[in-house]
């Protein structure tokens, strides 16, 4: 998911959307895009590359946490991602000073939060794998 979302950042970075906010060594986008027709010409913030090298990142770290914690690693990273960039961008609304998809990523890593401490302290039993025979087991060939 996060090789992905980094390709789909790159694809939002030509298609003009998802822009920053104008600062001196930005981006200028042409005339006739979106982010043209709001701020005229203006260097924005590439903020929708930042987001792709970040998530790239992301990727490699996701492949280096063992399998069964990826998802975890995934959510708190993409949420924080989110969280830090979005002040970056020039095209959201804001709601008590962030965005709807800050307000998502808040409440992602606040219930990730509550799962880590309400689970503090207990392993993950490791469950012993069992191997159904099914119909077969009279015939005693099992799976």
């Amino acid at each position: 998911l996060a090789l992905g979302q980094a390709i789909g950042r790159i694809g939002c970075f030509l298609g003009g959307c998802c822009y920053g906010m104008p600062c001196a060594w930005g981006v200028a986008y042409p005339e006739g895009s979106l982010p043209y027709s709001v701020y005229e010409g203006v260097p924005l913030f590439p903020v929708q590359l930042v987001e792709a090298c970040v998530l790239s990142l992301l990727f490699g770290v996701c492949l280096a946490v063992p399998f069964r914690r990826r998802w975890w690693a995934y959510l708190v990273g993409v949420s924080a991602i989110r969280l830090g960039l979005d002040f970056f961008r020039g095209d959201l609304p804001t709601c008590a000073g962030l965005s709807p998809q800050q307000l998502v990523a808040v409440g992602v890593l606040v219930a990730l939060g509550v799962i880590g401490v309400r689970n503090a302290g207990q392993r993950l039993s490791r469950r012993p794998r069992r191997y159904g025979c099914g119909r077969l087991a009279a015939s005693r060939v099992c799976v």
